[in-house]
């Protein structure tokens, strides 16, 4: 059905939000606050905006939080964060049917040493970060950069992601929208195709 797949990055094909939690618990814990890493996850699956937001303003910090939760992630997620199991597997087999992967992400250039380190920046064909200085998700422009760039035919193209946002931002683009949630975040009813788990996104994806 689709031969151009645009993944998401963060909680699709990396599982990053336990790292992101752990760091952003530890820059509040650098002011004395402490938060249940149950509700610091909840909030961290909506955006990483919405949670820096949420404890700035309820105990009045200030944007220094945002940098210190960046420099804590990075120390570290290279080494912890890990693609989901068998996500690489299915990148493979994606590009040995003759179909292409790409990555649609609203965090930078980040995410490059993390591909390096697990063996699968070939698996994409190309990206769209924060870096390429359009509105992010849920607006569909890193979206659109791919499609004009690599000439995709909308209707054999599919965004993946874990999250409203992404699935809105492909839905905008004309592309359709998959799911991939499971069962840590909130339902995507909006999502065009839904997945629980890699085997089922190969299902979807490659019959």
């Amino acid at each position: 059905m689709f031969r151009h797949i645009i993944w998401d990055f963060d909680g699709t094909l990396f599982d990053t939000y336990p790292c992101m939690t752990i760091a952003l618990s530890a820059a509040l814990k650098e002011r004395g606050i402490s938060a249940p890493d149950g509700e610091l996850y909840s909030l961290l699956k909506q955006t990483v905006g919405i949670a820096l937001s949420y404890y700035q303003e309820k105990y009045g910090l200030d944007e220094t939080l945002g940098a210190d939760f960046r420099r804590i992630r990075m120390s570290m997620e290279a080494d912890v964060c890990l693609p989901y199991p068998g996500m690489r597997e299915l990148l493979s087999d994606i590009v040995a049917a003759g179909k292409y992967n790409y990555i649609s992400t609203n965090r930078g250039a980040t995410l490059y040493p993390m591909l390096e380190r697990q063996g699968m920046t070939g698996l994409f064909r190309g990206f769209a970060t924060a870096e390429d200085g359009v509105a992010l998700k849920p607006d569909p422009a890193l979206n659109l950069l791919l499609i004009e760039k690599y000439s995709i035919n909308k209707s054999e193209a599919v965004m993946v992601g874990d999250r409203e946002l992404d699935i809105i931002s492909g839905q905008r683009a004309g592309i359709a929208g998959l799911a991939f949630v499971d069962g840590s975040g909130a339902p995507i009813d909006c999502a065009d195709l839904k997945a629980t788990c890699v085997p089922e996104l190969r299902k979807i994806l490659l019959g």
